[in-house]
């Protein structure tokens, strides 16, 4: 592992599906992926001009360390013979772990690059491996869908909705309902449709099973939902909640409603002073819970890269070494 292996993942995956990169950065650049031939095999000058654009790591012996690893031994990235030069090519492993890797990126690893916390490849690497299981068990409550699809299907079937849609216009309004039913029973089919299907390959790819027949140009897709998924549980690691904020909005209405009748009494003045003393507190200890879940969190990254010590507990409750 090296810290241009996920780099490298994400800008074969960017160019090959469009999906644009929200990489925080300072670069003042074009967006590398608006050019994109989606479903096209990307180039290692391509790659190269991402690596440069939104890393800063476009040379091309670091898109090489980049490259090796993720075509040899991750299996994130295919290498295709072309007429000319080999190119690239994302698996639905290195779409998965790639999208983990910027939510982690854009929320967590950000987070802890304030406190000058810097991890090693071989820990984020393990991180990622560890969110896979979040964004697994996150995407098996899509299969609750199914009956609703079915549902949905039985009902467009019993409208003879095909045969009033493929008709002209309507001549009276119960035959215009109808027909508006119609559409929307076939829009709700289709979308539940589609979140089911990148649902069923996120969860079979993580799983080890292998997905056949599907249709490339919906990586995008993959990823997207991936990357949202991930994301959510990122943001959780580090940020407990904002307790402050129901007292913040209640300062505000409170003020608002005061404006109108009696800003200047002495009940509304202290009723505010003690709202807007309930918020400071509470601003200061979500910043505490913040900053203990970020060194708790710091102490789990550190231990996903360690081998498993075992451990067992004495009579008093204490853990000590197990000994062969």
């Amino acid at each position: 592992m090296n810290v241009n292996v996920y780099p490298v993942t994400l800008c074969v995956v960017s160019l090959y599906t469009g999906v644009k990169l929200p990489i925080n950065t300072n670069a003042d650049v074009e967006d590398v992926v608006d050019s994109a031939r989606i479903g096209v095999p990307v180039s290692f000058r391509a790659i190269s001009g991402c690596m440069g654009a939104h890393f800063g790591r476009g040379s091309p012996e670091l898109v090489r360390r980049g490259l090796n690893p993720v075509v040899g031994c991750l299996g994130y990235v295919e290498a295709v013979k072309g007429p000319y030069r080999v190119k690239y090519v994302p698996t639905l492993m290195g779409v998965i772990d790639s999208a983990i890797y910027l939510a982690l990126f854009n929320t967590l690893l950000s987070e802890l690059d304030k406190y000058g916390i810097k991890l090693s490849p071989e820990t984020v690497h393990a991180l990622v491996r560890f969110m896979r299981f979040m964004v697994f068990w996150e995407l098996l409550s899509e299969y609750e869908k199914v009956p609703y699809i079915l549902s949905e299907k039985l009902y467009y079937m019993a409208r003879d909705c095909d045969r009033r849609l493929s008709q002209g216009g309507c001549s009276d309004d119960l035959c215009e309902k109808v027909r508006e039913s119609c559409e929307g029973a076939k829009r709700g089919i289709e979308r539940l449709r589609s979140e089911l299907l990148h649902a069923a390959v996120i969860t079979k790819t993580i799983a080890g099973v292998e997905v056949e027949g599907f249709d490339l140009r919906q990586l995008g897709n993959v990823f997207m939902k991936v990357y949202n998924v991930a994301g959510k549980y990122a943001e959780r690691f580090v940020k407990i909640g904002d307790s402050a904020e129901v007292w913040r909005k209640l300062r505000g209405n409170l003020q608002e409603w005061f404006s109108e009748c009696c800003w200047n009494e002495p009940d509304a003045i202290k009723l505010l002073e003690w709202v807007k003393a309930l918020e400071v507190v509470h601003s200061f200890y979500d910043v505490m819970a913040s900053t203990a879940a970020i060194r708790l969190t710091t102490m789990l990254m550190g231990n996903l890269s360690k081998p498993v010590t075992p451990v067992a507990a004495g009579s008093e409750n204490r853990q000590s070494r197990l000994r062969r």
